[in-house]
């Protein structure tokens, strides 16, 4: 299976503060691979890294490698501005985690979803209009008329964000970014967008990043999952594999916290005990040992663990992971 995205060392940094460690992944066509952790992790940072939007603050080392539409293979940190431009909407797109920060406030919506339409598949303007009528009617907007002349202070917080996710959509680009899309909506509204992600998938070979929260979410829609804690990856694989045996001490915190509504019997929530730390204050060794239960002195606290297969396609970064499952 070919990859749409591979990043080698992908190392970001604001000054002399590095945020994101020497991270390497890849997605596939077709594949759903969910980016899961704590707020402070490091996550919308490689989301917008990859869609070269960090801005001239950040220092961004190592490689990005995109396989376009067109068939070209190319590494997006060395492209110029100008390519970029053709690439950003077409070949990448993504959902935004906050869509009234990310539609222009005096464009009316209909502008800004025929803007990246006419840009990328230039069309007559009856045509560029039916088409956003298509996108709005796809992602379940009741009066899409109505909408297409509407600013986007005059919709519901759930209408923008469903404004967004047609805009990322409306070229069916190679790689698609979402960063918390189902956030402001209903439990109908955001399996309606969760099915259609499904079928673009199936129809086009889109490869999809997910950035979310919601670990129920991420073991209904991805394929793999990637644990994202202190701007590194602990824990990688198969998504039914790392939830159903994590081996990263972090993974097994986060499955507990989460809300459990259908347990046969009550489950007590049990939040991991501290915060996620300064990038600037990093803690030596494994940075989550400060936070850990099975935290050993004079091991965690040295040495930063490397990512070790623990199973078939399955790493995690612990030092103690065969001590913690035995």
């Amino acid at each position: 299976m070919v990859d749409v995205i591979a990043t080698q060392h992908l190392t970001i940094g604001f000054g002399a503060t590095r945020v994101v460690h020497r991270l390497s992944f890849s997605i596939a066509a077709g594949e759903v691979v969910a980016l899961v952790g704590e707020s402070g992790s490091g996550k919308s940072t490689v989301a917008l890294s990859l869609m070269g939007l960090l801005g001239r603050s950040a220092s961004v080392e190592g490689s990005i490698h995109l396989s376009r539409k067109n068939g070209e293979t190319c590494d997006l940190l060395t492209l110029p501005e100008r390519r970029l431009r053709a690439i950003r909407g077409n070949d990448l797109a993504m959902i935004f985690q906050e869509p009234m920060a990310s539609l222009d406030p005096i464009y009316r919506i209909g502008a800004q979803i025929t803007e990246a339409l006419a840009v990328h598949r230039p069309m007559p303007q009856a045509a560029l209009r039916t088409e956003a009528l298509r996108l709005l009617r796809s992602v379940a907007i009741a009066n899409p008329e109505a909408c297409l002349s509407a600013y986007p202070h005059q919709l519901s917080g759930g209408q923008r964000q469903r404004v967004m996710i047609a805009i990322a959509l409306s070229c069916q680009p190679r790689l698609l970014i979402a960063d918390e899309p189902t956030t402001a909506l209903d439990a109908t509204i955001q399996a309606q967008i969760i099915d259609q992600l499904r079928q673009l998938r199936a129809e086009t070979g889109m490869a999809v990043l997910f950035i979310t929260h919601d670990l129920g979410l991420v073991r209904e829609i991805a394929d793999r999952v990637l644990v994202m804690y202190a701007g590194r990856i602990v824990e990688s694989g198969p998504t039914e594999a790392v939830f159903g045996a994590p081996r990263m001490p972090y993974t097994a915190g986060l499955m507990r916290s989460r809300p459990r509504l259908f347990a046969e019997t009550p489950v007590r929530i049990e939040p991991i005990p501290g915060n996620v730390p300064n990038p600037a204050h990093l803690p030596p060794g494994c940075a989550f040992h400060p936070r850990c239960a099975h935290s050993q002195p004079g091991r965690c606290d040295s040495g930063t663990p490397e990512p070790e297969a623990c199973a078939p396609g399955h790493q995690v970064c612990c030092l103690r992971w065969r001590e913690i499952v035995a």
